[in-house]
Protein backbone atom coordinates (compact mmCIF):
# COMPACT_ATOMS: atom_id res chain seq x y z
CA UNK A 1 0.00 0.00 0.00
CA UNK A 2 1.55 3.73 -0.84
CA UNK A 3 2.38 5.61 1.59
CA UNK A 4 -0.05 8.78 2.57
CA UNK A 5 3.01 10.86 2.54
CA UNK A 6 5.75 9.10 0.74
CA UNK A 7 8.87 10.83 2.05
CA UNK A 8 8.00 10.43 5.73
CA UNK A 9 9.01 6.76 5.97
CA UNK A 10 11.34 4.38 3.98
CA UNK A 11 11.58 0.55 4.13
CA UNK A 12 14.45 -1.09 6.59
CA UNK A 13 17.72 -0.91 5.67
CA UNK A 14 17.02 1.86 3.29
CA UNK A 15 19.28 4.35 4.96
CA UNK A 16 22.46 1.96 5.80
CA UNK A 17 22.15 1.67 1.74
CA UNK A 18 21.51 5.33 1.40
CA UNK A 19 25.15 6.71 3.15
CA UNK A 20 27.08 3.64 1.36
CA UNK A 21 26.79 5.82 -1.91
CA UNK A 22 30.01 7.56 -1.25
CA UNK A 23 28.46 11.25 -2.43
CA UNK A 24 31.55 13.07 0.12
CA UNK A 25 34.03 10.77 -1.34
CA UNK A 26 35.72 13.35 -3.48
CA UNK A 27 37.60 10.28 -5.50
CA UNK A 28 34.05 9.18 -6.14
CA UNK A 29 32.48 11.82 -7.33
CA UNK A 30 35.02 13.05 -9.59
CA UNK A 31 35.10 9.88 -11.10
CA UNK A 32 31.70 10.02 -11.52
CA UNK A 33 31.69 13.51 -13.02
CA UNK A 34 33.98 12.31 -15.19
CA UNK A 35 31.77 9.58 -17.11
CA UNK A 36 29.13 11.69 -17.54
CA UNK A 37 30.76 14.84 -18.45
CA UNK A 38 30.49 14.23 -22.58
CA UNK A 39 33.28 14.99 -25.34
CA UNK A 40 34.10 18.25 -25.84
CA UNK A 41 35.25 18.95 -29.37
CA UNK A 42 38.89 20.89 -29.35
CA UNK A 43 38.70 24.48 -30.85
CA UNK A 44 41.70 24.33 -33.77
CA UNK A 45 43.66 27.57 -35.17
CA UNK A 46 42.85 29.53 -32.21
CA UNK A 47 45.51 31.85 -31.22
CA UNK A 48 47.85 32.27 -28.01
CA UNK A 49 49.05 28.86 -26.20
CA UNK A 50 47.53 26.05 -25.66
CA UNK A 51 45.11 25.23 -22.67
CA UNK A 52 46.95 23.07 -19.82
CA UNK A 53 43.76 21.27 -19.74
CA UNK A 54 41.53 19.82 -22.15
CA UNK A 55 37.92 20.92 -22.47
CA UNK A 56 36.46 17.87 -21.30
CA UNK A 57 38.76 18.13 -18.36
CA UNK A 58 37.69 21.82 -17.94
CA UNK A 59 34.07 21.34 -17.53
CA UNK A 60 34.61 18.10 -14.87
CA UNK A 61 36.91 20.45 -12.49
CA UNK A 62 34.42 23.22 -12.89
CA UNK A 63 31.64 20.70 -11.65
CA UNK A 64 33.73 19.26 -9.07
CA UNK A 65 34.56 22.86 -7.72
CA UNK A 66 30.64 23.42 -7.00
CA UNK A 67 30.23 19.59 -5.63
CA UNK A 68 32.36 21.10 -2.51
CA UNK A 69 32.80 23.98 -1.13
CA UNK A 70 36.41 25.26 -1.50
CA UNK A 71 38.49 27.97 -3.13
CA UNK A 72 39.86 28.50 -6.63
CA UNK A 73 43.40 27.82 -4.76
CA UNK A 74 41.43 25.08 -3.44
CA UNK A 75 40.87 23.90 -7.12
CA UNK A 76 44.46 24.72 -7.98
CA UNK A 77 45.50 21.90 -5.98
CA UNK A 78 42.52 19.58 -6.97
CA UNK A 79 43.82 20.08 -10.35
CA UNK A 80 47.31 18.78 -9.33
CA UNK A 81 45.68 15.75 -7.31
CA UNK A 82 43.25 14.43 -9.93
CA UNK A 83 44.63 15.35 -13.45
CA UNK A 84 48.11 16.23 -12.59
CA UNK A 85 48.17 18.96 -14.36
CA UNK A 86 48.67 22.23 -13.69
CA UNK A 87 46.19 25.09 -13.88
CA UNK A 88 46.85 28.64 -11.60
CA UNK A 89 43.83 29.44 -9.75
CA UNK A 90 43.95 33.10 -11.17
CA UNK A 91 43.61 31.34 -14.41
CA UNK A 92 40.56 29.74 -13.74
CA UNK A 93 38.00 32.43 -13.01
CA UNK A 94 39.08 33.44 -16.63
CA UNK A 95 38.32 30.05 -18.14
CA UNK A 96 35.15 30.02 -16.04
CA UNK A 97 33.95 32.68 -17.94
CA UNK A 98 34.56 30.55 -21.51
CA UNK A 99 32.77 27.50 -20.65
CA UNK A 100 29.17 26.82 -21.91
CA UNK A 101 26.49 25.74 -19.66
CA UNK A 102 24.57 23.69 -23.01
CA UNK A 103 27.65 21.30 -21.85
CA UNK A 104 26.52 20.62 -18.46
CA UNK A 105 22.79 20.61 -18.90
CA UNK A 106 23.45 17.49 -21.65
CA UNK A 107 25.11 15.60 -18.43
CA UNK A 108 22.58 16.94 -16.36
CA UNK A 109 19.76 15.52 -18.83
CA UNK A 110 21.70 11.89 -19.30
CA UNK A 111 21.01 11.34 -15.54
CA UNK A 112 17.42 12.21 -15.79
CA UNK A 113 17.45 9.48 -18.76
CA UNK A 114 18.62 6.64 -16.80
CA UNK A 115 16.60 7.33 -13.80
CA UNK A 116 13.32 8.30 -14.84
CA UNK A 117 13.25 5.49 -17.49
CA UNK A 118 10.97 3.49 -15.82
CA UNK A 119 8.11 3.66 -13.06
CA UNK A 120 6.18 6.86 -12.19
CA UNK A 121 7.23 10.43 -11.24
CA UNK A 122 6.05 13.42 -9.88
CA UNK A 123 7.31 16.70 -11.28
CA UNK A 124 7.75 19.63 -8.59
CA UNK A 125 9.56 23.41 -10.13
CA UNK A 126 10.53 26.22 -7.89
CA UNK A 127 13.80 28.32 -7.41
CA UNK A 128 16.33 29.37 -4.55
CA UNK A 129 17.84 32.25 -3.91
CA UNK A 130 21.82 31.76 -4.00
CA UNK A 131 24.22 34.43 -2.15
CA UNK A 132 26.89 36.11 -4.12
CA UNK A 133 29.79 38.35 -2.10
CA UNK A 134 29.28 42.03 -2.95
CA UNK A 135 26.57 44.63 -2.56
CA UNK A 136 24.69 47.05 -4.36
CA UNK A 137 23.90 50.70 -3.08
CA UNK A 138 19.98 51.42 -2.69
CA UNK A 139 18.11 54.60 -1.26
CA UNK A 140 15.34 53.82 0.72
CA UNK A 141 13.53 56.45 2.95
CA UNK A 142 16.25 58.93 1.85
CA UNK A 143 19.38 56.85 3.58
CA UNK A 144 21.45 54.97 1.35
CA UNK A 145 21.81 51.31 2.07
CA UNK A 146 23.83 48.40 1.07
CA UNK A 147 22.17 44.93 -0.04
CA UNK A 148 23.62 41.98 -0.42
CA UNK A 149 23.36 40.84 -4.55
CA UNK A 150 21.35 36.99 -4.73
CA UNK A 151 21.44 34.85 -7.93
CA UNK A 152 18.70 32.58 -7.90
CA UNK A 153 18.57 29.01 -9.39
CA UNK A 154 15.41 27.39 -10.90
CA UNK A 155 14.62 24.14 -10.97
CA UNK A 156 12.58 21.05 -12.56
CA UNK A 157 12.41 18.11 -10.51
CA UNK A 158 11.21 14.15 -11.02
CA UNK A 159 10.31 12.33 -7.52
CA UNK A 160 10.97 8.84 -8.30
CA UNK A 161 9.00 7.67 -5.52
CA UNK A 162 10.01 3.87 -5.64
CA UNK A 163 13.24 5.05 -4.31
CA UNK A 164 12.54 8.15 -2.43
CA UNK A 165 14.84 10.54 -4.78
CA UNK A 166 15.18 13.76 -6.62
CA UNK A 167 15.99 14.01 -10.09
CA UNK A 168 17.03 17.27 -11.82
CA UNK A 169 15.16 17.83 -15.03
CA UNK A 170 16.11 21.68 -16.38
CA UNK A 171 17.69 24.29 -14.71
CA UNK A 172 17.92 28.00 -15.44
CA UNK A 173 19.51 30.82 -13.62
CA UNK A 174 18.70 34.69 -13.11
CA UNK A 175 19.32 37.29 -10.55
CA UNK A 176 17.61 37.05 -7.29
CA UNK A 177 14.94 39.50 -7.65
CA UNK A 178 13.36 37.74 -11.29
CA UNK A 179 9.68 36.24 -10.93
CA UNK A 180 9.34 32.35 -10.84
CA UNK A 181 7.13 32.52 -13.74
CA UNK A 182 8.51 33.83 -17.00
CA UNK A 183 12.11 31.74 -16.31
CA UNK A 184 9.59 28.88 -16.14
CA UNK A 185 7.67 29.17 -19.59
CA UNK A 186 10.70 30.63 -21.17
CA UNK A 187 13.59 28.34 -20.56
CA UNK A 188 12.50 25.38 -17.50
CA UNK A 189 9.67 24.07 -19.53
CA UNK A 190 10.57 24.18 -23.93
CA UNK A 191 14.34 22.23 -22.67
CA UNK A 192 12.60 20.05 -20.13
CA UNK A 193 12.48 16.08 -21.41
CA UNK A 194 9.29 15.17 -19.30
CA UNK A 195 7.30 12.06 -19.76
CA UNK A 196 3.04 13.08 -20.96
CA UNK A 197 0.60 12.12 -18.43
CA UNK A 198 2.77 12.76 -15.71
CA UNK A 199 2.06 16.09 -13.57
CA UNK A 200 3.93 18.59 -12.08
CA UNK A 201 3.49 20.60 -8.55
CA UNK A 202 4.45 24.65 -7.70
CA UNK A 203 3.22 27.40 -5.78
CA UNK A 204 0.90 29.97 -7.08
CA UNK A 205 3.93 31.60 -8.44
CA UNK A 206 3.23 29.43 -11.42
CA UNK A 207 -0.48 30.28 -11.77
CA UNK A 208 -1.12 32.24 -15.02
CA UNK A 209 -2.72 31.31 -18.29
CA UNK A 210 0.04 31.44 -20.79
CA UNK A 211 2.21 28.69 -18.01
CA UNK A 212 -0.65 26.62 -17.46
CA UNK A 213 -1.68 26.26 -21.20
CA UNK A 214 2.36 25.71 -22.38
CA UNK A 215 2.79 22.92 -19.81
CA UNK A 216 -0.97 21.39 -21.19
CA UNK A 217 0.50 21.34 -24.49
CA UNK A 218 3.50 19.50 -23.75
CA UNK A 219 1.17 16.84 -22.13
CA UNK A 220 1.72 17.30 -18.37
CA UNK A 221 -1.11 18.08 -15.91
CA UNK A 222 -0.69 21.35 -14.30
CA UNK A 223 -1.27 21.26 -10.63
CA UNK A 224 -0.18 25.45 -9.25
CA UNK A 225 -1.52 26.83 -6.40
CA UNK A 226 -4.45 28.78 -7.21
CA UNK A 227 -3.68 32.37 -6.97
CA UNK A 228 -6.40 34.89 -5.13
CA UNK A 229 -8.77 36.82 -7.00
CA UNK A 230 -6.89 35.21 -10.38
CA UNK A 231 -10.02 35.82 -13.54
CA UNK A 232 -8.65 33.99 -16.76
CA UNK A 233 -11.91 32.77 -18.23
CA UNK A 234 -11.98 29.30 -19.34
CA UNK A 235 -8.11 28.10 -18.90
CA UNK A 236 -8.17 29.22 -15.19
CA UNK A 237 -11.14 27.95 -14.31
CA UNK A 238 -10.73 24.74 -15.60
CA UNK A 239 -7.24 24.44 -14.22
CA UNK A 240 -8.95 24.98 -10.77
CA UNK A 241 -11.29 22.21 -11.22
CA UNK A 242 -8.22 20.21 -11.48
CA UNK A 243 -6.40 21.50 -8.95
CA UNK A 244 -5.49 18.74 -6.20
CA UNK A 245 -4.82 20.18 -2.86
CA UNK A 246 -3.96 16.96 -1.25
CA UNK A 247 -1.45 15.95 -3.92
CA UNK A 248 0.09 19.70 -3.44
CA UNK A 249 0.52 18.96 0.18
CA UNK A 250 1.66 15.38 -0.23
CA UNK A 251 4.83 16.63 -2.85
CA UNK A 252 5.31 20.13 -1.89
CA UNK A 253 7.99 19.68 0.71
CA UNK A 254 10.28 17.27 -2.09
CA UNK A 255 11.93 20.34 -3.37
CA UNK A 256 12.83 21.40 -0.16
CA UNK A 257 14.81 18.33 0.24
CA UNK A 258 17.62 18.90 -2.72
CA UNK A 259 17.95 22.32 -1.48
CA UNK A 260 18.60 21.69 1.25
CA UNK A 261 20.76 18.84 0.34
CA UNK A 262 23.03 21.80 -1.77
CA UNK A 263 22.68 24.40 1.01
CA UNK A 264 24.42 21.33 3.83
CA UNK A 265 27.18 19.70 1.12
CA UNK A 266 28.12 22.67 -1.06
CA UNK A 267 26.71 25.43 0.14
CA UNK A 268 24.78 28.53 -1.43
CA UNK A 269 27.44 30.62 -2.10
CA UNK A 270 28.63 32.17 -5.26
CA UNK A 271 31.91 33.67 -5.42
CA UNK A 272 31.54 34.89 -9.12
CA UNK A 273 30.90 38.74 -10.59
CA UNK A 274 31.20 37.90 -14.00
CA UNK A 275 27.36 37.11 -15.50
CA UNK A 276 28.74 33.73 -17.35
CA UNK A 277 30.74 32.45 -14.85
CA UNK A 278 27.47 32.77 -12.34
CA UNK A 279 25.12 31.12 -14.85
CA UNK A 280 27.71 28.16 -15.50
CA UNK A 281 28.37 27.99 -11.73
CA UNK A 282 24.31 27.59 -11.64
CA UNK A 283 24.18 24.83 -13.76
CA UNK A 284 27.39 22.93 -12.39
CA UNK A 285 25.57 23.40 -8.70
CA UNK A 286 22.57 21.36 -10.23
CA UNK A 287 24.53 18.85 -11.91
CA UNK A 288 26.83 18.02 -8.75
CA UNK A 289 23.87 17.37 -7.19
CA UNK A 290 22.27 15.33 -10.08
CA UNK A 291 26.01 13.36 -9.58
CA UNK A 292 25.31 12.52 -5.89
CA UNK A 293 21.72 11.50 -6.65
CA UNK A 294 22.58 9.05 -9.35
CA UNK A 295 25.11 7.34 -6.55
CA UNK A 296 22.46 6.98 -4.45
CA UNK A 297 20.43 5.84 -7.39
CA UNK A 298 22.72 2.89 -8.09
CA UNK A 299 23.08 1.49 -5.10
CA UNK A 300 19.71 1.69 -3.95
CA UNK A 301 18.76 -0.12 -7.02
CA UNK A 302 20.50 -3.01 -6.40
CA UNK A 303 19.63 -2.94 -2.81
CA UNK A 304 16.18 -3.50 -3.92
CA UNK A 305 17.26 -6.30 -6.07
CA UNK A 306 19.07 -8.40 -3.38
CA UNK A 307 16.54 -7.02 -0.38
CA UNK A 308 14.21 -9.45 1.25
CA UNK A 309 11.07 -8.51 -0.73
CA UNK A 310 13.06 -7.20 -4.08
CA UNK A 311 11.20 -4.61 -6.25
CA UNK A 312 10.96 -6.76 -9.64
CA UNK A 313 9.91 -3.49 -12.14
CA UNK A 314 13.85 -2.34 -10.86
CA UNK A 315 15.44 -5.49 -10.83
CA UNK A 316 14.29 -6.55 -14.54
CA UNK A 317 15.11 -2.51 -15.72
CA UNK A 318 18.59 -2.91 -14.11
CA UNK A 319 19.50 -6.59 -15.59
CA UNK A 320 18.09 -5.32 -18.96
CA UNK A 321 20.47 -2.41 -18.86
CA UNK A 322 23.35 -4.59 -17.92
CA UNK A 323 22.65 -6.88 -20.77
CA UNK A 324 21.46 -4.67 -23.69
CA UNK A 325 23.44 -0.50 -23.81
CA UNK A 326 26.00 0.87 -21.73
CA UNK A 327 24.47 3.91 -20.12
CA UNK A 328 28.29 5.87 -19.83
CA UNK A 329 29.90 8.07 -22.01
CA UNK A 330 33.05 8.38 -20.07
CA UNK A 331 35.96 5.92 -20.22
CA UNK A 332 34.63 3.51 -17.76
CA UNK A 333 31.40 1.35 -19.20
CA UNK A 334 28.68 1.18 -16.14
CA UNK A 335 27.80 -1.84 -17.61
CA UNK A 336 30.84 -3.30 -15.99
CA UNK A 337 31.23 -2.19 -12.39
CA UNK A 338 26.84 -3.27 -12.39
CA UNK A 339 27.90 -6.40 -13.31
CA UNK A 340 30.90 -6.76 -10.67
CA UNK A 341 28.41 -5.28 -8.20
CA UNK A 342 25.73 -7.55 -8.98
CA UNK A 343 27.55 -10.71 -8.76
CA UNK A 344 29.42 -9.68 -5.38
CA UNK A 345 26.36 -8.99 -3.81
CA UNK A 346 24.64 -12.09 -4.94
CA UNK A 347 27.51 -14.15 -2.82
CA UNK A 348 27.68 -11.24 0.32
CA UNK A 349 23.72 -11.09 0.71
CA UNK A 350 22.47 -13.26 3.25
CA UNK A 351 18.49 -13.32 3.74
CA UNK A 352 18.62 -15.04 7.24
CA UNK A 353 20.45 -11.69 8.73
CA UNK A 354 19.25 -9.54 6.04
CA UNK A 355 22.35 -8.09 5.56
CA UNK A 356 24.25 -7.01 2.30
CA UNK A 357 27.74 -5.61 1.66
CA UNK A 358 27.04 -2.76 -0.54
CA UNK A 359 30.40 -1.63 0.61
CA UNK A 360 31.70 -3.94 -2.00
CA UNK A 361 30.23 -1.70 -4.83
CA UNK A 362 32.33 0.81 -4.24
CA UNK A 363 35.90 -0.95 -4.00
CA UNK A 364 35.35 -3.30 -6.65
CA UNK A 365 35.04 -1.26 -9.68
Amino acid sequence: MALKYPNKCKRAGYWSAYEQAGINDFREVFEEISDIVPQVPERKGSRGRPPHLLPRELYCMAVFFAAFPQTLRELEAFTRLLLSKELDHSNWSRWMNKLDETIIDQATQELNRRMTAQGSVEYVVDSTPLTLTFYRALIHGGELLLELVTWKLHVILAYLPLLGLLSVVSVHTTHGDAHDSPPYREHLLPKAEMRPGERIHGDSAYWCIENIRQTKEKGIAPNFVPRKGADGGLTLKQALEDYNEEARKRFRGMVEGWFGGIATRQGTKCRFKNHQSKTLFGHALALAQQVRTYMRYKILTVYLIFAPTPTLPQAFYLKRTIATRKVCSGPRPYTHRALRAYSLLSIHFNKNTKNTDLQALRHHR
